[in-house]
């Protein structure tokens, strides 16, 4: 044996070092706790936020903007076109139906409204019953579109 004291040193450096590592994890263990249960009680409020939001539902806004961004037959999007002529074309209210319906349940009554003229794109009739979602969009400050969809 060379040098017990050393030896002592060298072992006390290494307690020392892992009681260290140890409280750094403690530490990160518990700030991450923290951390994780103050995101869930925010993200809470923002759900409870967004479920309270008028009716919203990502897959008619995602339609709505897939629709918007379609070029008719002149080459224009419909965005465009509603923004030039304040109403939807014949060919335009086809297409909708087309997207609209296709993407929705069948069951579902869907309309469109270019400036609150509603045109319906299904069979089914809107009743007083039921849950009613929808999505607008301002397309210039004297016009807007609306998707109304009720299951």
């Amino acid at each position: 044996m060379h040098s017990k004291s050393g030896q002592i040193a060298e072992t006390t450096t290494w307690i020392v070092a892992t009681l260290i590592i140890i409280v750094i994890l403690v530490v990160s263990l518990y700030a991450s706790s923290e951390i994780s249960e103050s995101a869930r009680a925010v993200n809470a409020k923002k759900s409870i936020i967004f479920l309270k939001e008028k009716n919203a539902d990502l897959l008619l806004k995602q339609s709505l903007f897939g629709f918007l961004i379609t070029k008719n037959a002149d080459g224009k999007t419909i965005y465009q076109s509603i923004a030039e002529k304040n109403a939807l074309s014949d060919d335009e209210k086809s297409l909708a139906k087309d997207v609209f319906v296709n993407t929705n349940s069948k069951e579902n009554s869907i309309a469109i409204s270019v400036n609150g003229v509603q045109s319906l794109l299904t069979e089914k009739e809107f009743s007083t019953r039921g849950n009613k979602k929808t999505e607008s969009m301002k397309i210039n400050p004297g016009s807007e579109l609306k998707i109304i969809l009720q299951e």
